[in-house]
């Protein structure tokens, strides 16, 4: 599967399955995206079947270094 496709799969899952709200599967979205270009930017070949746990614990570190301290402080707070 590509990931054109699996972002469309996903969408509607969001939409329907799961019925949420037009700004949240924006969201949701974004963050696939997001993953897409990292992938792209690094070169590395992974389809959304074969991508590995690994793979996505590199992403997030990435996406982490990123996100204003401010925001993390939110998300965990002490």
């Amino acid at each position: 599967m590509k990931w054109e496709q699996a972002l469309k799969d996903y969408e509607h899952y969001l939409k329907l399955e799961r019925g949420l709200a037009h700004n949240s599967i924006k969201n949701y979205i974004m963050d696939v995206e997001k993953l897409v270009a990292f992938l792209s930017d690094y070169q590395i070949k992974e389809t959304p079947s074969t991508i590995s746990k690994d793979i996505l614990q590199q992403f997030i570190y990435e996406v982490a270094k990123v996100v204003h301290p401010r925001s993390q402080a939110e998300l965990f707070p002490v």
